[in-house]
């Protein structure tokens, strides 16, 4: 084999790799666009699913919608800015928020030191009378989900899935605060 041979045959082998390298380099932003709206991601046996539990939780809040204390509650306009470049680290976010009202709640409502376990005020929530059933079930999808979101390499937390749970936390969160107020 001769040198020329030898470079045709290199060139030859190295043109579509090259070419698709090409391609994903001129359409980058357009390509991460699309995986920043991905809720669903399967590779071989591996499955992440973070949008179908977001929906869930969305039914459990629509029933309680109803209720004189609930308010739609605008998302903070720095947790849309977050959820927009980094998803999952606004999904993480909004679960402080939540926690925080779940623990003033729990503390002003039902005596529990705020320094306790999360656990231990999700808890003490679900046995009371604070919150409606569908409420206290969502709060703990919505624990799933940040924990998903926190612990899954793949949980394929997208912005808008992001967007809708930050929505519905925020919403739960403005209904434990009024909660909290409440003798």
């Amino acid at each position: 084999m001769d040198w020329l041979t030898f470079i045709a045959n290199v060139v030859a082998a190295l043109a579509w790799p090259v070419g698709a390298c090409m391609i994903a380099l001129i359409f980058r932003s357009e390509i991460r666009s699309l995986f920043s709206n991905l809720s669903r991601l399967k590779w071989g046996e591996m499955e992440a699913n973070f949008g179908e539990s977001v929906e869930k939780i969305r039914e459990e809040v629509k029933t309680v919608e109803e209720d004189p204390d609930y308010e739609d509650k605008p998302v903070a306009p720095e947790l849309v800015e977050l959820a927009s470049t980094h998803p999952h680290l606004a999904v993480l976010e909004g679960w402080k928020l939540l926690e925080r009202a779940i623990t003033e709640v729990t503390s002003k409502r039902l005596g529990i030191e705020r320094t306790r376990p999360i656990q231990v005020h999700l808890q003490a929530l679900s046995t009371s009378d604070i919150l409606p059933r569908a409420m206290v079930n969502a709060i703990s999808d919505i624990r799933g989900a940040r924990n998903r979101a926190a612990h899954e390499i793949d949980a394929g937390v997208s912005t808008g899935s992001a967007y809708l749970l930050l929505d519905m936390i925020a919403d739960i969160t403005a209904y434990l605060e009024k909660a909290a107020g409440k003798n």
